[in-house]
């Protein structure tokens, strides 16, 4: 899900140096975060979305 984002302000710059590949775990990081938010999302409608159970088909 796209994020809208002023375009009026750049983005924060980092207080320190970072390096590629700190770029590249951290961009993995957060497209895995973001993942787990989307399936998240989409469990909670699923489980919302189901029928009750009723009394007889309880295990």
């Amino acid at each position: 899900m796209p994020v809208n984002v002023p375009r009026s302000k750049p983005p924060p710059r980092p207080a320190r140096r970072v390096s590629p590949a700190e770029w590249a775990w951290l961009d993995r990081i957060n497209r895995q975060l973001a993942y787990d938010e989307y399936m998240q999302a989409k469990r909670e409608y699923w489980l919302a979305a189901r029928p009750a159970r009723g009394e007889s088909d309880r295990a």
